[in-house]
């Protein structure tokens, strides 16, 4: 079953990460691939995305688009800073392979779900 890692983090504490402090995430993040890898899983895409303040935010109602502005819908201390797309035998091993799911300076969430 293929499943949607979502990893939020701590936006302002996010906004203070130095090069180094991204290299080193980056790192973090290759050696926690190569463990969901070693347990079977199936990595077909993982990404890091831009903060939020590049967002753009459409708003539809009834089908149609009713706005279009700068920035995140919904401002918020957790925001989304990267996903993977992992394919398991096993959800439930998944989850515990999550418990050393890299997040930068160690403060946030993630957010699994079944992919349709």
């Amino acid at each position: 079953m293929r499943y949607s890692v979502l990893f939020f983090d701590d936006g302002p504490a996010r906004a203070q990460l130095r090069l180094e402090d991204w290299r080193a995430l980056g790192a973090a993040h290759e050696a926690f691939r190569q463990t969901l890898t070693d347990a079977g899983a199936t990595v077909t895409d993982h990404q890091v995305l831009e903060p939020p303040a590049t967002t753009t935010t459409l708003e539809f109602d009834a089908g149609r688009l009713t706005q279009r502005r700068a920035g995140p819908h919904v401002e918020t201390r957790f925001v989304l800073g990267g996903f993977y797309v992992v394919e398991v035998e096993n959800g439930d091993a998944l989850l515990d392979l999550l418990n050393a799911a890299p997040l930068p300076r160690g403060t946030g969430f993630v957010e699994v779900r079944p992919v349709v």
